[in-house]
C-alpha cells in the first residue's frame, strides 16, 4: 500500500510540473515550457502505469532493501 501512495504523490508532482509554466508565469520561455510539459506528461504516464498496471514497479527504497538483503546473504555464505 505504501508503494501506491508514493505513486499517487509522484502523479501529483507530475501534474504540477505540467502546469507550472502557466502557474509560475514562465510560459513565455518556449524551451522551459515544453521541457516541463514533456517531463510532466512522462511523470503522469509512468505513475498511472505503475498504479494501474499488472506488475508492480519497485520503488527506490525497495531496491535498496533488496540489495542489502542480497549482500547480507552473500556475506553469510562466505
Amino acid at each position: 500500500m505504501e508503494r501506491v501512495k508514493e505513486h499517487w504523490i509522484e502523479l501529483m508532482v507530475g501534474a504540477f510540473v505540467l502546469v507550472s509554466p502557466w502557474f509560475l508565469g514562465f510560459s513565455d520561455i518556449t524551451l522551459a515550457r515544453w521541457g516541463n510539459v514533456i517531463c510532466g506528461l512522462i511523470l503522469i504516464l509512468v505513475n498511472i502505469w505503475a498504479i494501474c498496471g499488472d506488475s508492480p514497479v519497485p520503488t527506490l527504497t525497495e531496491n535498496v532493501r533488496t540489495k542489502k538483503l542480497k549482500n547480507s546473504k552473500s556475506r553469510e555464505t562466505n
